[in-house]
């Protein structure tokens, strides 16, 4: 099947040549993926889907233009290339588009990061995972219904080229099953859900684990109460903490700090974190959901140090952002990779310990983040810290604050686990408004 994607992007590129196009980029990839729903024992949703998609970027000079097709045929790719040179030449200049030079394009081996397994993975797998699943947590005494159940397959291949000479091949499986349950009843109802994911099926965390652990979330959770509005320590459980750190990466972002849209503007080679939070880029981790050798520029991706003991020293930058800030590329034309923050030696419980009234974050609800002040304003549920001890659930609450101060006074658990490409254990923020009552 490479071969016949490489055949097709090659026919491709020459097909944009020939219409008058300077440089061009194209990719190929196609792929299938299933799931399982069920709700309560019944189907639901259930669906198997096959896909193939090119995309062609030309240039012409300074201008580009992006077309895509699902149609491999020798008439569609020459259709394909006319119209996106001809689109590529009325469309205005840009100073800083353009591929990679020859000496930057990474010449190094393609390293196998088992980004792909080959499980053998049917429909039928799938349901009885979701059985298995579902069963399991409607057996646990408090609960009281299922929202459903549900697991999911994906594979995928893809082939890149460009006329600069950089090419590129990836496969790609992801695996995950999941179950979101109900417990109490009438008023006091309450929702939760657990789930796994992984590239290899032996990776994944058992169907009993997901199903106990999703089962107690949703019992702890009820009988919640609102807390009256007060200024505390808040902990993000690592369920949600990455968040925070997503805020920060779309912070740092090149395209971003050339827009002059980021709270951190002006913050390159400054203290952003407190001193003991080091976030850490590892696109080369074995199995890692975002893996990667080089970015799809053919920029080589390195393990690096984000943050270095609180310091922020570089910028996210692809070569257009690269261009624009007169830097240099550091390889993130496809965003980052695998980025996790390091843990200490804190349990979640010794966090909590010394609080005297806190707030355990379990939840969020909205999209409260404003990155071009820093403002955080969040709906937020978990759970009420009382003299150093979980007391009781709390929900409808809304917990604010600005990140750049969050970031100064966080504290990082020993809680670590890696379930996506963005991971970080529970952090601890020293002092945040919550407000409820």
């Amino acid at each position: 099947m490479v071969q016949d994607m490489q055949k097709t992007i090659e026919q491709v590129l020459d097909y944009a040549k020939q219409n008058g196009a300077t440089d061009a980029r194209a990719v190929y990839s196609n792929g299938r993926s299933y799931s399982w729903e069920q709700r309560l024992g019944k189907p639901e949703g259930n669906n198997l889907s096959h896909f193939q998609d090119l995309t062609l970027r030309v240039y012409i000079g300074k201008r580009q233009a992006v077309v895509s097709a699902s149609d491999m045929s020798e008439k569609s790719l020459k259709d394909i290339a006319h119209h996106a040179v001809e689109m590529a030449k009325v469309i205005p200049e840009d100073p800083f588009i353009g591929l990679a030079d020859a000496d930057e394009i990474y010449k190094g081996p393609e390293k196998d990061l088992q980004t792909y397994s080959n499980d053998d993975i049917t429909m039928n797998d799938l349901k009885e995972m979701s059985s298995e699943l579902e069963n399991i947590a409607l057996e646990v005494p408090g609960i009281t219904n299922s929202n459903g159940a549900s697991a999911d397959f994906s594979t995928s291949e893809s082939y890149s080229a460009s006329t600069n000479g950089y090419t590129k091949k990836l496969k790609r499986t992801t695996i995950a099953f999941g179950v979101g349950l109900i417990a109490g009843t009438g008023n006091n109802m309450q929702r939760d859900s657990d789930s796994s994911h992984a590239i290899f099926k032996e990776d994944l965390r058992s169907v009993k684990d997901v199903a106990l652990r999703a089962a107690k979330r949703t019992i702890d959770s009820l009988n919640p109460l609102k807390m009256p509005t007060c200024q505390v320590p808040v902990i993000f459980d690592n369920r949600i903490s990455p968040s925070l750190i997503g805020a920060f990466l779309s912070s740092i972002n090149g395209k971003a700090i050339a827009r002059k849209s980021s709270f951190l503007l002006e913050a390159l080679n400054t203290q952003v974190f407190s001193k003991n939070i080091n976030i850490i880029e590892d696109p080369h981790r074995l199995r890692g959901f975002s893996s990667r050798t080089t970015d799809m520029e053919g920029i080589e991706m390195k393990h690096n140090h984000l943050i270095e003991n609180g310091m922020l020293h570089e910028w996210i930058l692809s070569l257009y952002s690269a261009r624009a800030l007169d830097l240099k590329t550091n390889g993130h034309a496809s965003g980052v990779a695998n980025v996790h923050v390091e843990p200490s030696k804190l349990s979640q419980e010794e966090l909590i310990s010394d609080i005297k009234d806190g707030f355990l974050v379990t939840s969020l609800i909205g999209m409260g983040v404003n990155l071009l002040t820093g403002d955080y304003s969040q709906g937020a549920s978990g759970f009420w810290i009382k003299n150093g001890k979980i007391s009781h659930p709390v929900s409808e609450m809304t917990i604010a604050s600005n990140l750049k101060d969050m970031f100064l006074h966080m504290t990082p658990a020993n809680d670590l686990e890696f379930r996506g490409s963005l991971n970080a254990p529970s952090l601890r923020i020293e002092n945040m408004t919550v407000a409820g009552k």
